[in-house]
């Protein structure tokens, strides 16, 4: 506190900054929010582009079904013939699942708050294996140290805060 009451210039920049935080992470959610909306009406959207396009092709198949009775048995023998000789490609190369670079989430596991951690990991992986999908493993992992980078210094300014708030608590008990 200063003399005339009001609270001192320290004090007055860490309220500061922890309203400015909480404001960022409000802005945060809410933009993750709105992103989040925006993709699950893709995926409905997706969806229903793919049931329009079935569609016709169900009905296709019923009929053909109704008119000849052997089709379905045809239809079937098809099938397992092209998945035979799909499932037995040996030129087609399978990829491992792409991983998250395992020493930023060694970062991210000392940085974190043990209460925070686990819902940091979370959505940093949903982010990497979303970007895997749209634009490959290494623009993901690129993206993912970036955010491994923000996050650190994120929870560093707050042990920061921490450690001068605790200051300014102990130097006014004396200690």
């Amino acid at each position: 506190m200063s003399a005339i009451g009001g609270p001192s210039g320290g004090e007055f920049w860490i309220t500061w900054k922890l309203a400015t935080i909480l404001r960022m992470t409000d802005a945060h959610l809410d933009a993750k929010e709105v992103r989040l909306r925006a993709e699950l009406d893709e995926l409905s959207a997706r969806r229903e582009m793919r049931t329009r396009r079935l569609a016709p092709i169900e009905h296709a198949l019923q009929r053909a079904a109704e008119d000849d009775p052997d089709f379905a048995k045809r239809f079937a023998a098809h099938l397992a013939a092209f998945q035979a000789r799909v499932g037995n490609d040996s030129k087609r190369s399978v990829r491992p699942p792409a991983t998250v670079p395992s020493a930023a989430e060694a970062i991210i596991d000392y940085i974190c708050s043990p209460d925070r951690r686990e819902a940091v990991l979370g959505d940093l992986q949903s982010g990497f294996t979303r970007i895997t999908a749209k634009r490959g493993e290494k623009a993901a992992r690129r993206w993912y140290w970036w955010q491994t980078t923000r996050t650190a210094a994120a929870f560093g300014m707050q042990m920061i805060s921490r450690l001068v708030l605790l200051r300014t608590l102990l130097g006014k008990l004396g200690l």
